[in-house]
């Protein structure tokens, strides 16, 4: 081979590099704009926060059963 065509085979080699790197670029491009995660919902409704024992229907939080001692014990 003389040096023309060794230059011309260098030439395709590197074109050959080139779109290979384009290529690879593009698709991981392609893949991560295509993958973005979704936002979460919302689930605020307006409502006003869970606040224990502020109503006369809200008991709070679960305390564990203590016997007063005036009760009969259950047979």
């Amino acid at each position: 081979m003389d040096d023309q065509e060794t230059d011309k085979a260098f030439r395709r080699a590197w074109l050959l590099v080139l779109v290979g790197l384009a290529y690879s670029l593009g698709f991981t491009l392609l893949a991560l704009a295509a993958n973005i995660p979704e936002k979460t919902p919302a689930w605020d409704m307006g409502g006003t926060p869970f606040v224990p024992a502020s109503s006369p229907f809200a008991n709070g939080y679960p305390l564990p059963f203590e016997r007063s001692g005036t009760e009969p014990p259950r047979r």
